[in-house]
């Protein structure tokens, strides 16, 4: 992974969490986002600050990219799931409690 690669993957993750961070206030704001589902949102904010420290500690080390990178989009994509998880997990809910 160069430089260009680790930019775009970065815009990629901060995309992601823009995505996540803006459905979460939306559903705060109208009173639609259960108590109990904060865990999970800070779960996903942490696995996103992992992955980027991950990211960041391979580049400061100088790490073989060719390798790390499978792991990273490996670990991007498990991240980008459970938020989309996420995602449908509240829209469920809301879903059954408008019944």
């Amino acid at each position: 992974m160069d430089r260009d690669e680790y930019a775009k993957f970065g815009k990629d993750l901060d995309s992601l969490a823009l995505r996540i961070e803006k459905r979460v206030q939306e559903l705060k704001n109208s009173s639609r986002f259960p108590e109990d589902f904060e865990g999970a949102a800070n779960d996903i904010r942490a696995h996103r600050q992992r992955l980027r420290d991950h990211v960041a500690d391979a580049i400061r080390s100088g790490s073989e990219w060719g390798i790390m990178k499978d792991e990273l989009v490996r670990d991007y994509g498990s991240l980008s799931e459970n938020a989309l998880s996420f995602e449908r997990q509240i829209d469920e809910e809301f879903a059954k409690n408008r019944r």
